[in-house]
């Protein structure tokens, strides 16, 4: 037979919560739970209890403060079901729905909530207090966002021009429930949309919100102006950013949850003529790519890289202009080696995603922590592969081409247009080419494209002019998205990389030693048969992976297409 349930007043007895007498005194008093007579009393708090009921049943306690839930998932119950029950769902995970309850013990609402979802439940415990206001932030799922700011009772949050250095008052309408509902809002509808980026930008009579998605900027509302103050002081709250400071840039951060997935909130703060705009990066910790082939649709890239992160010492470069993805393909690749039997190092800034069995070191600057001294240091540590998060002056460069000569092998990135730029990058920073030449084993540059949306992907038949132009038969297809709800009539969804890979031989060596320009290594890739970016994004669009004209926009190659 299963053992008995511990009881409550037990557990809190046995974790050091209560006394025994604490607890027998709450027995006298009879009438209610032991658990609540215990709160009434004083002697313990709402969380310790739910802490406590958590444990009695085996099950996971929960805050709900920076959760963020999805509206699918919010509708899985109704409002008046959830209020009744104090129970809000919080994921789904498989086709199982995920319960934050703050009374597991009543069998007959377990059973009524299941009988509403139509779903199994996996419950977890919440105090009822914390439960309540996720019901009043999330149950506006229906509602877009300026809907919800002019159903709230905003009058109050409107400040004088004298009071905006108030910071008793920026507190204040900071934790205004309208204000943290909005806010939330705001933050949960960028990760149902999977954005990758919030801008929060004051204009002349609008506050403008806009959300990146998979790289281009969209509206997602326009607020009335006076709500400037609170959005930003709130925000500024959960960054732990100084909400007086107004004058100078500042960078915060927090961690929310949407569902099981941890969000990582990276944000920055610029003063302009209108006020401070705001910028919010969301690094998704559960998105991150882990197997290479998901990486890009090219085939013949990925077998190059696959086959330089196989060598035992060496550089490899990833080179691309910001938001191209780097990082992506780094820790990608990263994660085909064998962290068991090799020590990997990281030296990043920031560290964006935390990767087991890797050591990963942030560089703090103010600390005197750069990226060179950090190398210095890491190439003390028996290191077999390193990982720079990026190359930025001659000193690292220098540290780096010498770890990859003696022995190691050695990831980063550079700012470069391709990959024939990132050896003349090198050379220009002060690194000499015949270290360069010696170093370098591999270069891929690369770009990220909006993949079709599959529901509503449709084929084609371009212009006879493009195909010749592309020197593809006439009977080639194109594909392109009609544009539907899943989409949001972009007709894209989702996006993918085209990489260009050039691994280095005796050719590329030799014009590395001869300072030849990019130009010139580009003309001998073109020989050598290496496909370049533009040839990698049309084999995309034949493959009905993106379109030709997200391909010449991601390249910016519109006149020269050989």
């Amino acid at each position: 037979m299963a053992p008995k349930p511990m009881r409550i007043g037990e557990i809190l007895v046995i974790e050091g919560v209560v006394t025994k007498q604490q607890v027998e005194n709450a027995l006298k008093v009879g009438g209610a739970r032991v658990g609540k007579t215990l709160v009434k009393l004083g002697y313990v708090t709402d969380e310790e209890i739910s802490k406590a009921l958590a444990h009695q049943f085996n099950l996971e306690f929960v805050t709900l403060q920076n959760t963020i839930i999805e509206s699918a998932v919010i509708v899985r119950l109704h409002e008046a079901i959830a209020r009744k029950h104090i129970a809000i769902p919080i994921a789904m995970e498989g086709g199982i729905l995920k319960v934050a309850i703050a009374d597991p013990l009543n069998v007959l609402t377990i059973d009524e909530l299941q009988r509403a979802a139509k779903l199994k439940l996996k419950l977890a415990v919440a105090t009822e207090d914390d439960i309540l206001k996720a019901i009043d932030r999330h149950y506006v799922a229906a509602k877009s966002i300026e809907e919800v700011a002019k159903s709230e009772d905003l009058g109050r949050l409107e400040l004088l021009e004298e009071e905006a250095e108030n910071t008793d008052k920026l507190l204040r309408i900071a934790d205004e429930e309208s204000v943290v509902r909005l806010v939330n809002m705001i933050i949960s509808r960028a990760t149902e949309d999977k954005a990758s980026d919030i801008h929060i930008e004051p204009n002349a009579d609008i506050l403008r919100i806009r959300y990146r998605i998979d790289g281009i900027l969209h509206d997602a509302a326009n607020l009335p102006i006076k709500l400037h103050p609170a959005v930003t002081s709130r925000i500024k709250i959960l960054s732990g950013m100084d909400i007086a400071e107004k004058r100078r840039p500042q960078d915060g951060r927090f961690i929310t949850k949407a569902g099981n997935r941890e969000i990582d909130m990276r944000i920055s703060t610029l003063p302009t003529m209108l006020g401070e705009k705001v910028e919010i990066r969301l690094l998704d910790k559960g998105a991150m790519l882990t197997d290479l082939e998901d990486l890009s649709p090219s085939n013949d890239s990925i077998e190059t890289l696959n086959s330089l992160i196989k060598r035992p010492y060496g550089m490899i470069l990833i080179t691309g202009p910001t938001g191209s993805g780097k990082s992506s393909t780094i820790y990608a690749l990263l994660g085909q080696l064998d962290a068991v039997a090799k020590n990997i190092v990281t030296v990043e800034d920031p560290v964006e995603y935390q990767v087991k069995r890797i050591n990963q070191v942030q560089v703090n600057p103010k600390a005197g922590l750069t990226f060179a001294d950090a190398l210095r240091h890491i190439l003390r540590q028996d290191p077999n592969v390193i990982m720079i998060g990026e190359i930025r002056d001659r000193e690292t460069a220098e540290i780096a081409v010498h770890a990859a000569l003696t022995g190691h092998l050695v990831f980063t990135t550079l700012h470069t247009t391709d990959a024939a730029g990132a050896v003349s990058r090198l050379i220009d920073m002060g690194v000499e080419p015949f270290l360069v030449s010696s170093a370098v084993i591999g270069i891929a540059s690369q770009r990220l494209v909006r993949k079709i949306c599959p529901d509503c992907k449709k084929s084609y038949s371009p212009d006879e002019a493009i195909l010749e132009e592309l020197d593809l038969p006439k009977t080639t297809l194109f594909y392109r998205g009609e544009g539907c709800k899943a989409c949001k009539n972009e007709g894209y969804r989702g996006r993918t990389a085209i990489i260009e890979v050039l691994r280095m031989g005796e050719a590329l060596r030799k014009l590395t030693l001869e300072k030849v320009d990019s130009v010139t290594i580009r003309m001998q890739m073109k020989e050598m048969g290496f496909p370049s970016l533009r040839v990698e994004g049309i084999k995309a669009v034949v493959a009905g992976v993106t379109t030709f004209e997200e391909v010449i926009r991601a390249t910016q190659e519109i006149v020269d297409m050989e």
